[in-house]
């Protein structure tokens, strides 16, 4: 394992991408489109960057998750995956010249065809280059997972680490702070993961970001601190999180605060998010924050489950269960096709007594994704065993 001293020096990179990421959290007033966070290089390093000033703009960039299909992120690889015969050709070229961005794209290109092993390999190739801190992490989380390669979770926590030496990476100080907080690879250390997440969440890494909401939510390792989830899940959103925003809505629900729910879901419908339509159509429904409106919420359900969101198909086949028998088959099923756990819970119980097998199916998917009325049931019923 490096030493303490060379995980916790953080280099000229990082602090350029702190200031980054201040801007992209703060932008300038006039600066931003629909989603407030539309910023260029120029705005952050002025009119002439530098080369590595343009590779931390595009990285931190990337973690925001903007999706804005005129962006040219060089450091978004996997988005540039070749479309035609004549772009492998060249990306294969560009690779066997020694391209260690374009290795990183092959490794990418092979692995969304679940070739895996020869995915790994380019990612391996492209770390011998020594100019791709990305292929280290990509190396470490299919270590971690035994994806393509042998499981090797403390293998893979040394990729993470030569990943931060090499540019103070964010996404190998999220996986790296995710290890030690599970003991992963790692002796469990609480305490430095936790530094290791809000390092990467420094740097805008929407997914550090959110995990630190989990820990604080759910008081792990940590003194359960709701206002800190809180912060730490609006922080996430900032960057597009649609598992943040979700989590964040939730967790304002619990809190009666109509007024941040509003917020965040008028910016999220403003993206075209499928899940904010299903949240302000909750809020219609139930009069929750909002004076009722049954035939406003009905239509703005029917906007977001017609647009795949699996929470509005799934509360669409509970509320129309007693009114429209026919419909409400539908929308469970479509939400059972995006196996939405609600969904598989409520499916399972519905066929328990007429066919166990299928439905002992369901309910271990729902609990396997972290239901938890899903795993008390299972536990209830002896499909898992007893705590």
């Amino acid at each position: 394992m490096a030493e303490d001293s060379a995980l916790n020096t953080i280099g000229e990179l990082e602090q350029m991408r702190y200031k980054v990421a201040d801007m992209f959290d703060n932008p300038p007033v006039g600066r931003g489109t629909t989603n407030g966070r539309r910023l260029t290089i120029y705005d952050v390093f002025g009119s002439n960057p530098s080369d590595k000033e343009h590779y931390v703009f595009c990285d931190v960039e990337f973690v925001y998750n903007i999706q804005d299909p005129s962006l040219n992120n060089e450091i978004c690889y996997w988005n540039r995956l070749p479309r035609n015969e004549e772009e492998a050709n060249q990306l294969f070229a560009m690779a066997n010249e020694g391209d260690a961005m374009a290795m990183l794209t092959l490794g990418q290109w092979f692995g969304t065809a679940n070739d895996f092993k020869t995915a790994f390999a380019w990612f391996l190739k492209a770390g011998e280059e020594k100019s791709a801190p990305e292929a280290y992490v990509r190396m470490g989380e299919c270590l971690l997972e035994g994806v393509g390669v042998d499981k090797d979770p403390s293998l893979a926590v040394r990729g993470f680490e030569v990943a931060i030496e090499l540019a103070g990476n964010s996404t190998a100080l999220f996986n790296l702070g995710r290890c030690y907080v599970k003991g992963v690879g790692v002796e469990k250390d609480v305490e430095k993961g936790i530094a290791f997440l809000e390092r990467a969440a420094r740097q805008g890494n929407s997914m550090a970001r959110c995990q630190l909401g989990y820990l604080y939510r759910d008081g792990e390792g940590v003194e359960k601190d709701l206002e800190k989830a809180r912060e730490w899940f609006e922080k996430s959103a900032l960057g597009y999180n649609v598992g943040a925003y979700t989590d964040l809505i939730t967790l304002l629900l619990d809190n009666d605060d109509g007024e941040r729910i509003i917020y965040w879901t008028q910016r999220y419908m403003e993206l075209g998010e499928p899940r904010a339509f299903y949240t302000l159509g909750r809020l219609y429904w139930d009069g929750i924050g909002l004076e009722q409106n049954k035939d406003k919420g009905m239509k703005l359900l029917k906007n977001a489950a017609d647009w795949d969101d699996p929470c509005a198909a799934w509360y669409l086949s509970q509320i129309l269960y007693e009114t429209d028998r026919e419909a409400s088959s539908v929308y469970l099923n479509k939400a059972l096709s995006m196996r939405y756990p609600g969904a598989e819970l409520d499916y399972g119980k519905m066929i328990w007594d007429e066919d166990r097998d299928k439905a002992t199916e369901y309910i271990l998917d729902a609990a396997s994704q972290g239901l938890k009325d899903a795993i008390k049931f299972a536990h209830e019923h002896g499909l898992l065993p007893k705590e």
